[in-house]
């Protein structure tokens, strides 16, 4: 079964991440409201729960399987319309 969190609770891990992430000299904050503020601590407590789990590395193969993706799907390197992808980026 798969949950999906309720808008406050997503809205609250939302505001947890970006007071990570944002400039501590940048005083523009909008203040979350009262539902939110009040799921703000249960979602604390799951973050500190998945941050107990060990962190897995990433397959050894991923950076090829995830270029042979790119380029089976027919992508272009950004920015560009003419020269598709190879293993190594773009062809040029």
């Amino acid at each position: 079964m798969i949950k999906q969190l309720a808008k406050p609770d997503a809205k609250a891990v939302d505001l947890l991440l970006n007071q990570v992430s944002r400039d501590p000299n940048d005083s523009s904050y909008a203040h979350p409201d009262q539902e939110v503020s009040a799921r703000v601590p249960y979602v604390e407590k799951v973050l500190n729960l998945l941050s107990l789990l060990p962190a897995e590395d990433p397959a050894a193969d991923l950076l090829d399987r995830t270029m042979a993706r790119i380029a089976s799907a027919g992508m272009h390197a950004p920015g560009t319309t003419d020269r598709p992808m190879d293993q190594y980026g773009p062809n040029v």
